[in-house]
């Protein structure tokens, strides 16, 4: 999480360690507005962390959950949890665990036909285990980093890569827009030191302008909300039906 503060030559291309955090709370305050909410976590150290970070900034916001929870993973039900839920009468709730712990979490809320609105973490965006039975819920949002190769500025060399035979998504494309990034700073660094110039600059590559600020964290490297329907996780700006 330190990173960016461990000298002045160090620079972070993806998310800042906050971001999941801040997109979960503003998705809260968004949606949840006047709504009894409920936040749960698997007592993991990232789900215990992300949940503690999320609450402390929206109390922080003039927003607490009606009821914390911390439940036991890798479960194939989670009645007592959803009985807990119900009895609080939330309306919606907030995982810090993976996509399998969310799937069951829904589960057992729609056997007492309950229809709490869940919004997850990163973790939940991950596949899942090969011979799973479960699939994430309609309409679940998670928050993520966004997908480089949905940016309509990689689709020429996504399909330069395809040509030679290489995969080119994810953090292939993430890599070459980094190297573009260096190689930028360098050509115009004259006779400033590298990391000045890529603190100073403004780099044009596939994934748009990409520049940093003065602790070396890229600038605009936020999380989005993604919703799942029936072709996966989407961004939820495109996939999340209107509520009009």
């Amino acid at each position: 999480p330190e990173f960016t503060g461990r000298g002045e030559s160090n620079f972070r291309f993806g998310s800042g360690p906050e971001a999941e955090a801040d997109a979960i709370v503003a998705k809260i305050l968004e949606r949840w507005e006047g709504k009894p909410f409920a936040i749960a976590d698997d007592g993991t150290v990232y789900g215990r962390t992300l949940a503690q970070s999320v609450r402390t900034k929206l109390e922080l916001a003039g927003r607490a959950p009606q009821l914390t929870e911390t439940y036991r993973p890798t479960q194939n039900v989670q009645t007592g949890l959803a009985r807990r839920l119900l009895n609080a009468s939330v309306e919606a709730l907030f995982v810090a665990g993976d996509g399998e712990d969310v799937a069951v979490i829904a589960n057992s809320l729609a056997q007492r036909d309950a229809a709490l609105e869940l919004l997850a973490g990163e973790a939940a965006l991950a596949p899942f285990l090969p011979g799973s039975e479960l699939v994430p819920p309609m309409g679940l949002l998670s928050v993520g980093p966004p997908r480089p190769e949905t940016n309509r500025g990689t689709q020429i060399i996504q399909q330069q890569f395809q040509n030679a035979g290489i995969r080119g998504e994810g953090l292939v494309l993430t890599s070459y827009a980094a190297t573009q990034t260096v190689l930028q700073a360098l050509a115009n660094s004259a006779d400033a030191r590298l990391a000045d110039a890529l603190k100073n600059g403004r780099a044009s590559t596939i994934l748009g302008p990409i520049s940093f600020d003065a602790n070396g964290q890229r600038v605009g490297a936020d999380f989005i909300v993604y919703r799942y329907g029936e072709d996966g996780f989407e961004p939820a700006a495109t996939a999340e039906p209107s509520d009009g």
